[in-house]
């Protein structure tokens, strides 16, 4: 005959776990210093409402130039200033609470840590993880150059450092930004052409100092941060360290370490897109159903080159791969295959836009809970955030991708 064990063995009958009072160990999301660095530029601008976001600029230079003293000039009127506009966008957390669980059993003195402050912080840390991770990626329909619909999410940095002909670290080709057509009536004003880091076949390379300060001193105005994946930094570090050109240096606005690189730091950063993103990290990029990890969200992939991405090979390095003059590639295999590997964003923080809305509602703002009309314990939990970001001056800022490991 058996005998039954009692519920409890002697320990866990007479000896509670200790518990530090009060704190919940993270090891999901994390503080990046892409983040601490926008914070700490003076980006963020509300939006006060209407019906989009827009900004005027000048597109276009004035007329004249060098004549003979007395020789006369034709004087037309000719349209220097335009305007783009972006949307806002909308963005959501949700948790479905137990009220029986937080209310009777996770209550009193003997609750250490206070589950559902400890749900809600995480849906504050989530939403911002989530907006960063789209902040490299872009928010535009699918259909022209663009093979992913992205049309909920911000306008990030893959579509605004774009030439309309070269692709970004995604593959796309984005012929608009801000509502206006690349390289027609605004000519190449609001282009920032994509540059190639890799080898001649298409594969991603070592970095080395010379492409690096090319890339860096491509856009107009000088970049104060340059924003890579740890694959890319330590590829970065070792290249310069064989060179005697390392050094790294705190940046005091954000107190965070850095490679120190004429004027700006290049930062290691979790989110960046990369070839291998760390698991923990990008296994939080979810479908926006929730239920399972969005495939490829922070990963870099492939893209196949085709001979219209190469208008502006001169200033974008990409190989040429074979093509002919009738475009047809004489590569086979695969091999007019483009490995994106690492990228390196080169960015002037202070000319990009946060724009959150101005309305509380609407702004971080944790809506009241709504019951599950079926069950007496359960209800859902809301945090609502709505903002876009971008930038007014394209030109001012460099993509850059194709770096080995």
């Amino acid at each position: 005959m058996a005998f039954l064990a009692p519920l409890f063995p002697e320990i866990p009958a007479t000896t509670l776990n200790e518990l530090v009072d009060g704190y919940v160990w993270q090891n999901s999301y994390i503080s990046t210093p892409f983040q601490r660095y926008f914070r700490a530029s003076g980006a963020y601008r509300p939006f006060g409402g209407g019906a989009a976001m827009q900004f005027p600029s000048l597109y276009a230079g004035a007329q004249g130039g060098a004549i003979y003293p007395g020789q006369d000039v034709t004087v037309n009127q000719v349209q220097m200033i335009t305007a783009g506009t972006f949307q806002p966008k909308f963005y959501e957390k949700h948790i479905l609470v137990n009220e029986f669980t937080i209310s009777v059993l996770n209550t009193g003195p003997e609750a250490r840590v206070k589950i559902l402050e400890a749900y809600l912080e995480q849906m504050l840390e989530g939403i911002d993880f989530q907006i960063e991770g789209d902040m490299f990626r872009h928010g535009q329909a699918a259909g022209n150059g663009v093979s992913d619909n992205r049309l909920a999410s911000i306008n990030g940095i893959s579509e605004a450092a774009s030439d309309g002909v070269t692709p970004s670290w995604d593959g796309n080709v984005f012929p608009t930004y801000s509502g206006q057509t690349r390289n027609g009536a605004i000519g190449a004003s609001m282009n920032s052409t994509p540059i190639w880091l890799g080898d001649a076949s298409g594969n991603p390379a070592p970095p080395n100092y010379q492409a690096l300060l090319k890339s860096y001193s491509q856009p107009i105005g000088t970049p104060t941060l340059g924003a890579t994946s740890y694959i890319g930094y330590t590829a970065i570090a070792a290249s310069f360290q064989r060179q005697q050109r390392y050094e790294t240096r705190d940046d005091q606005n954000i107190n965070w370490s850095g490679i120190k690189f004429e004027d700006a730091t290049i930062f290691k950063d979790d989110i960046v897109p990369s070839s291998s993103p760390k698991q923990s990290i990008a296994n939080l990029f979810t479908t926006p159903d929730g239920t399972a990890p969005a495939p490829g969200a922070i990963q870099t992939g492939q893209f196949v080159l085709t001979a219209a991405m190469l208008g502006n090979q001169s200033l974008s390095g990409l190989p040429n791969l074979g093509f002919t003059s009738n475009a047809t590639p004489l590569l086979t295999g695969g091999l007019n295959t483009i490995v994106v590997g690492e990228p390196l964003f080169w960015l002037g923080v202070d000319d990009w836009e946060y724009r959150p809305s101005n309305s509380e509602d609407f702004n971080y703002y944790m809506m009241d809970p709504i019951r599950w009309p079926q069950n007496p314990v359960l209800y859902v939990q809301f945090l609502r955030h709505a903002l876009n970001f971008y930038t007014p001056t394209p030109r001012r800022h460099q993509q850059t991708y194709g770096i080995r490991g």
